[in-house]
């Protein structure tokens, strides 16, 4: 039986900003969570993933527009 809950939340402007999934509908602490940040022009320009549950950031993605582009461009992976 599969018990793992994943949870979305948007923000006002409708736009993805976190997915979490969690051992149980009463677990506190995700097992995994993955964070989106956008600009003001509404583009997607972060992203950062917490793989493993331990509420610190494994893995960073910024992303860079090229001014024609309308899909992120990766500037680079980081830790933390």
């Amino acid at each position: 039986m599969i018990d793992d809950v994943t949870c979305y939340e948007w923000d006002h402007r409708n736009r993805l900003t976190a997915v979490r999934e969690y051992a149980s509908a009463t677990a506190t602490t995700p097992i995994w969570s993955v964070e989106q940040t956008y600009d003001h022009a509404n583009r997607w320009i972060r992203k950062t993933v917490d793989g493993d549950g331990d509420t610190t950031t494994d893995r960073s993605t910024v992303f860079i527009y090229d001014g024609t582009a309308n899909s992120p461009l990766p500037l680079g992976e980081g830790r933390g």
